[in-house]
């Protein structure tokens, strides 16, 4: 076994050294063999008009190989700038990767092009391959467009590389770059069904419990504190801000707890399961980022299967875009987190997580955010590889089948149409029905 491998190690050191000096595309070298073909043919037949097709060619590629081999000698400080900051996001149909290339000009005829191959992990065993490039402009701006159809981790093997405009010859500068980048879930702002009515007046039940008792006592002004909670007269008397608390904290008011249920009933992810729980993402992403918008002093606290992440500012939210966007399904059938304390809580779920249906023995209020697969065709038609676009190579996981989900019938009764419903005990369920498909 360690010779096979050490075999198959040396095999990929040949063939990358192979691919190093090799000086033509695949263009050049169909056109290559085409014209040795028309030499040996006018060659064997004395054809005068093969033969004129052919030495031009055979010393027109020629001399492009050794000119752009020697040209790319004299050329050193080569240096490639990564934009980590840039925001890709998934399902987004103009993605663009920017890159900033700093290099000496060259000829008319020839262009630097930065060639890459690129992985899309989406789930625990399911990937997707890239094959991307890009030209540099005058300026050495690289944009090389992409697009991602779920969210997860991107891994890119970037390499520049001279080419002529006609694509026939190339030579390979050293050396390759590696980057990793997190390929973000979208923000849903096309519909209005984000939050329930009933959550907006959290916080002003529990001001209305405040209401009763009048104490209140004094501490410096720390920045996030709302304005309203000032004490003007006594920051004018002292000379600096003073901000009224109330003795009963008001973080408990201000804290919404959030379930994300990424569990999975299913041996392997399929390509429905994959698309599910890449929508769940985005429905909570939206579900925060709106919240924060209407309600800054509220703060989250989100809890998966096994992380727990907490959200106070602008700031956490960005790191949390990043940390869900890997986030993958676990494969459990059961959710067994609990929190007694909690009066309240948001639940975001796929169809392939069945213990939500036994909220019977929550002690908190649910409101349920399923995404759910449907045939009707007022559902919501998402497809996960839309035609329209260049697309990435997904490999076998792509043919997985998902079961029947027998006991989706028993949400039936409880939702109508729109996906609205009661689910008994005060909980709330908003169903997002979607007409799934690969392509």
């Amino acid at each position: 076994m360690k010779a096979w491998n050490k075999s198959f190690s040396l095999l990929v050191l040949v063939i990358e050294k192979a691919e190093y000096y090799y000086p033509l595309s695949s263009l050049g070298t169909l056109t290559f063999l085409i014209s040795l073909y028309l030499a040996g043919y006018a060659y064997s037949t004395a054809n005068l008009y093969a033969l004129l097709l052919a030495v031009p060619c055979l010393l027109f590629i020629t001399a492009q190989c050794a000119f752009i081999r020697l040209w790319s000698l004299r050329i050193k400080n080569l240096e490639l700038l990564w934009d980590s900051d840039q925001n890709l996001v998934s399902r987004k149909p103009e993605s663009k990767i920017n890159l900033k290339l700093r290099a000496p000009s060259i000829p008319y005829f020839f262009r630097y092009h930065i060639q890459s191959h690129a992985t899309l992990k989406v789930g625990e065993k399911a990937k997707f391959y890239y094959s991307l490039d890009g030209i540099s402009n005058s300026e050495g701006d690289v944009r090389i467009e992409a697009y991602f159809p779920l969210c997860g981790h991107f891994l890119m093997e970037a390499k520049i590389v001279i080419r002529d405009i006609l694509g026939l010859s190339r030579t390979r500068m050293e050396p390759k770059q590696c980057r990793n980048f997190t390929i973000r879930p979208p923000i849903i702002g096309d519909e209005n069904f984000v939050i329930p009515k009933n959550a907006t007046s959290m916080e002003s039940r529990q001001r209305q419990k405040q209401a009763d008792e009048e104490k209140y006592y004094m501490r410096e002004y720390i920045p996030g504190d709302r304005l309203k909670d000032v004490n003007w007269k006594a920051s004018l008397r002292v000379g600096e801000m003073i901000t009224r608390i109330s003795p009963i904290s008001l973080e408990k008011s201000q804290l919404i707890y959030i379930e994300l249920r990424n569990i999975s009933n299913l041996k392997n992810d399929t390509p429905l399961s994959l698309l599910q729980l890449n929508i769940a993402k985005s429905w909570l992403f939206s579900f925060v980022v709106q919240m924060r918008q209407e309600n800054p002093a509220y703060h989250f606290l989100i809890t998966s299967v096994n992380e727990e992440y907490k959200i106070s500012n602008d700031k956490d939210i960005k790191k949390f875009s990043l940390e869900l966007a890997e986030l993958n399904y676990v494969k459990k059938r059961y959710w067994t987190i609990k929190n007694p304390d909690i009066s309240e809580k948001f639940i975001f779920t796929t169809s392939f997580d069945s213990s939500f249906l036994d909220l019977s023995k929550e002690k908190s209020k649910c409101y349920v955010f399923q995404v759910v697969n449907s045939r009707n065709r007022r559902a919501k038609q998402i497809t996960l590889l839309p035609l329209e676009y260049s697309l990435p190579w997904p490999g076998k996981w792509l043919l997985r089948f998902t079961p029947s989900l027998s006991y989706l019938h028993l949400l039936k009764k409880a939702t109508d149409k729109s996906g609205h419903g009661d689910l008994g005990n005060g909980n709330f369920i908003r169903q997002m029905k979607v007409r799934g498909s690969v392509v």
